[in-house]
């Protein structure tokens, strides 16, 4: 019975299974490369997927259903952008307590690295406490 899909001759004997043990499932493979329209690879699928079924389904945890609602947290961004802050500041005390040693190796743009980032966190945590406060006017009016 000739069947419409794209499996060429080649492919055919690749898949083809060539010891005993296989046998039942290069039959099973076979009946429905017969029956089905798909390309080879549909049988390649269902032959890893019956080999890997026990690993997948073992490793998948069930899903658990929370006792109580949880709520989103209230995150404005000011931690985030403070801490940022604080990091180019640090950065920047210590690019210049080894501004010798940077300048030795050609790589004093870092203390600049730091003073752009440091300025920049300044104008986002000006932005952020801003919004913040919007939020919170929002909030309270309703």
């Amino acid at each position: 019975m000739a069947s419409a899909s794209v499996v060429t001759q080649p492919a055919l004997a690749r898949l083809t299974p060539c010891s005993e043990q296989n046998k039942n499932q290069g039959q099973a493979e076979n009946k429905l490369r017969e029956h089905s329209t798909s390309s080879w690879i549909h049988v390649h699928s269902l032959r890893l997927s019956a080999r890997y079924a026990h690993i997948v389904s073992s490793s998948i945890p069930e899903p658990s259903v929370p006792t109580e609602a949880s709520t989103p947290l209230d995150v404005d961004g000011v931690t985030a952008v403070s801490m940022g802050c604080i990091a180019f500041a640090l950065g920047f005390i210590g690019c210049v307590i080894f501004r010798d040693q940077l300048a030795a190796n050609g790589q004093q743009w870092w203390i600049w690295v730091c003073i752009v980032g440091f300025v920049l966190g300044l104008g986002g945590l000006a932005f952020v406490v801003r919004r913040r406060a919007a939020y919170r006017a929002h909030r309270n009016a309703s």
